[in-house]
């Protein structure tokens, strides 16, 4: 392989992709803390990308209640994650 068939990113975009790897981190080391439902929940939707539907029948749960733990969820993430963000 030859430098000339490796394409090569915008300075930009590289400081873009690692900004929003450490923000990914930033999350996960958050969802972490929480309990292992809510957990399993999350990455069952953002990972594997599954429908509440699905999730719900997965885990025995009713799919309103797998709606309203994500939301809830997500909403204590952004909390969170702006209260770390803004004590940097």
């Amino acid at each position: 392989m030859t430098i000339d068939c490796i394409e090569l990113k915008a300075k930009g975009d590289i400081e873009d992709d690692f900004i929003k790897r450490e923000k990914v981190k930033d999350i996960l080391v958050i969802v972490n803390n929480f309990e292992a439902n809510l957990q399993q929940i999350f990455r069952m939707k953002i990972f594997a990308d599954m429908t509440f539907k699905d999730i719900g029948n997965a885990l025995d749960l009713n799919e309103s209640t797998v709606k309203t733990k994500y939301y809830s969820m997500l909403k204590k993430i952004r909390i969170m994650y702006m209260e770390e963000t803004h004590n940097e």
